[in-house]
């Protein structure tokens, strides 16, 4: 059987992945990832490696066996009865995840993705999802951020950041990121 990923080591223990569409505030996962890789690199900071994706499907190709991560964090917009704007964080595996109902743009949900990534025993150790409030996605939406959203994204990514250096002891000391976008831009 093929080891755990996160038995493997690696030089860059944490992977994030920014997921979401460039239509409206379904973005907000894809404009956190890029702002955290601006912010990294300008910190100089080679803990995390981030990279964006439309969907959660392409989390298997990543996991492919070939890079080793000891962490996965995963940024993507929720649907909730919470404000917009409202960070939420779970770990994975998780009961809420058990029994929600995940559907939009995505091919395989998310809770899908993960169980498949388990099962191949391709995900890292530690898994966390921040979820971002959104209002409910529109054919509508157009291209960028709502003004809502916008205004909140500068105390999003210090969540995101204080998230992500939480469990990373390296973190206190910052040294470059490896950015990698695919399928997505900054709107």
């Amino acid at each position: 059987m093929k080891p755990l990923a996160s038995d493997q080591g690696n030089d860059v223990p944490t992977l994030v992945i920014g997921l979401g569409t460039p239509h409206g505030d379904d973005a907000v996962g894809l404009v956190l990832g890029q702002d955290l890789a601006t912010w990294a690199t300008d910190q100089g900071w080679t803990q995390v490696q981030v990279r964006s994706l439309r969907t959660p499907i392409g989390i298997l190709d990543i996991l492919d066996g070939s890079d080793r991560f000891a962490r996965l964090v995963i940024l993507d917009a929720c649907v909730s009865d919470r404000p917009i704007g409202h960070f939420e964080c779970w770990s994975w595996p998780h009961d809420a995840w058990e029994t929600a109902r995940c559907t939009g743009s995505h091919d395989l949900a998310l809770p899908d993705v993960l169980t498949l990534a388990e099962r191949l025993r391709r995900l890292p150790r530690s898994v966390t999802i921040l979820g971002i409030t959104i209002a409910p996605p529109s054919p509508a939406a157009e291209s960028g951020l709502s003004a809502t959203l916008q205004a909140a994204m500068p105390r999003l990514l210090r969540q995101v950041r204080r998230e992500i250096m939480h469990d990373d002891p390296a973190a206190v000391a910052p040294s470059a990121v490896d950015s990698t976008f695919e399928n997505g831009s900054r709107t």
